[in-house]
């Protein structure tokens, strides 16, 4: 048990248990913090607790365990409640990254989309779907979704090395040489992959030649 059975019986104050969680989850103990939240005190199916804010963050731990399962089981449970209007929009998102993490790309899509409508996580939902439409093979969705989180480059919203390759792939399959190469360039100074860093070095050599090329053709 995480806790003094003593003290366990004396705790009635659900935010304490998370703080708990989150202190053995920053040492690195991410099943001793699931322990204290789902067994000790079994947040999620104990009733004496109104616990959401808990709730939601054993599901965020499952979530990072890879047991979908049981992520899916606690944001079901936690619709059972009277929720807080704020929590639904990171109920969604999270649900939508679960279903993505097991390849259920269309509800990912489905719920990405919905989160996209919320400013907490427009600038995620539009980056996941534009992944998901460049790995469709969509580039012309890719692009309008990527754009506005990479672009400007200089004040991007977001910093996933994934955004700035799909973008420059795509930008430079719809003729936008130039900005392709400066998304490429952009690339190398966000990823700390050598494979990242090189196929950006090859975008952008590709793309910086192809914008004079094409003029002159």
């Amino acid at each position: 048990m995480g806790w003094n059975p003593v003290l366990k019986t004396r705790m009635d104050d659900p935010e304490l248990v998370s703080m708990v969680a989150k202190s053995y989850e920053s040492l690195g103990l991410s099943e001793k913090a699931l322990q204290v939240l789902a067994v000790d005190f079994g947040i999620g199916v104990n009733k004496g607790f109104y616990a959401p804010e808990s709730e939601l963050y054993l599901a965020q731990l499952y979530f990072k365990s890879n047991r979908y399962y049981e992520t899916h089981r606690t944001l079901d449970l936690m619709r059972e409640s009277n929720l807080p209007r704020d929590l639904m929009a990171k109920i969604t998102f999270l649900e939508a990254q679960t279903f993505l993490a097991e390849g259920d790309l269309k509800a990912a899509k489905s719920l990405f989309e919905k989160t996209a409508q919320t400013e907490e996580f427009r600038t995620q939902s539009y980056v996941a779907l534009g992944i998901l439409a460049r790995q469709a093979g969509d580039c012309e969705t890719a692009v309008a979704h990527l754009r506005p989180t990479v672009l400007p480059v200089e004040g991007n919203a977001t910093d996933d090395p994934l955004a700035f390759l799909y973008l420059s792939q795509c930008l430079g399959e719809t003729g936008e040489f130039a900005l392709a190469a400066e998304v490429a360039e952009a690339l190398q100074l966000v990823s700390s992959n050598p494979d990242e860093i090189q196929h950006a070095q090859y975008l952008q050599a590709k793309f910086a030649g192809a914008d004079s090329v094409s003029m002159q053709a």
